[in-house]
């Protein structure tokens, strides 16, 4: 698919009156853009907006994320005048971050994100609302992907027994990576119940009550954790848990990774509200440590059970993301 040939003219989107922030960015050069979309994210919300954009766009640059080979899709585009949208949730946008990166590590294709999951941690560490688009919202944020500034993103690199993996938010072991099995389990057995955004937080938060969360410290070895720890972060960006501000001393863009450890109720008060801080374990460029029993891990989002055995986290270059230009998010590079 010649995809480069369909979108050498950028569209032009009928903008509603825009905020001061916005007008001072129309000056930049137009990108073009061609949209990645889940359609399951969002209790199906992806479906309402691929549909959306196709009024919008061709169809061949509003593209359902499992139809396509991404890295192809990456590799035939101009980084100095194209973007790929993520449409979808954290796990969504780190695969066509990854995408993006595998296709060129040296000049990677700039990734913006269109927010539809539960969390959308990285749309909201990149300045962007965290809510997930709307018909009043769709215009607007369209053309503020078209003029967004391209900023540096660290890609992390995670390898244990049989895995290995790259990460852009957050990995977590423990009690919370336990809540984020649970919740995808009953999404996936009663899709019918997972509407919106709201509602799966809603439905988040109800089965994080009934995780008892035991203690992870018999689980590894390696980290220096207070025996009151039930589960351990290494975070990348400062949102976790849908928008809960882990430190504002973390930066997407440095090549350090931050970790904490969350203990009795702090899971649940951070993913509800944030009214604990975390234990901070310090930052480092790398980070290893022994599981001694199969545990449930997260990363970026999706849960997997991680074997016993040696893990490891390092830096494994940068990828770039379109940040909202006056919001929040890595510093400039």
């Amino acid at each position: 698919m010649d995809i480069q040939r369909t979108i050498a003219a950028p569209w032009t989107p009928i903008v509603p009156p825009l905020v001061t922030a916005l007008k001072t960015m129309t000056c930049r050069p137009m990108r073009s853009l061609v949209f990645v979309i889940n359609p399951a994210s969002g209790g199906r919300r992806g479906t309402w907006l691929m549909a959306r954009l196709r009024e919008r766009f061709a169809a061949d640059r509003v593209l359902p994320i499992h139809d396509i080979d991404l890295v192809a899709l990456a590799r035939s585009l101009d980084p100095s005048t194209c973007a790929l949208v993520a449409c979808g949730g954290d796990g969504t946008a780190a695969s066509v971050l990854d995408a993006a990166w595998q296709a060129d590590p040296d000049l990677p294709l700039p990734v913006g994100v269109l927010p539809l999951g539960t969390g959308n941690d990285l749309a909201r560490s990149l300045g962007w609302h965290g809510t997930e688009i709307s018909p009043s919202s769709i215009d607007h944020d369209l053309h503020a992907l078209q003029v967004a500034e391209a900023r540096v993103l660290d890609r992390w690199h995670l390898a244990g027994p049989g895995f290995t993996s790259t990460f852009y938010n957050y990995v977590s072991l423990g009690a919370d990576a336990r809540i984020a099995k649970r919740f995808h389990a009953l999404r996936l057995a009663h899709g019918a119940f997972f509407r919106s955004a709201k509602i799966n937080r809603a439905w988040y938060g109800l089965v994080a009550l009934g995780e008892p969360g035991p203690e992870i410290t018999p689980a590894l070895t390696g980290l220096e954790l207070p025996d009151w720890s039930r589960a351990v972060v290494f975070a990348n960006i400062p949102s976790y848990a849908g928008g809960t501000r882990l430190s504002p001393e973390i930066t997407a863009d440095d090549g350090w990774l931050d970790a904490f450890a969350l203990g009795p109720g702090a899971v649940m008060a951070l993913a509800a509200a944030g009214r604990r801080q975390p234990h901070s374990l310090g930052r480092r460029k790398s980070w290893t440590w022994q599981l001694h029993q199969p545990t449930v891990l997260q990363l970026d989002g999706e849960p997997l059970r991680a074997a016993p055995g040696l893990w490891n986290i390092d830096h494994r270059g940068r990828a770039k993301a379109l940040a909202w230009t006056t919001g929040p998010g890595p510093s400039r590079r």
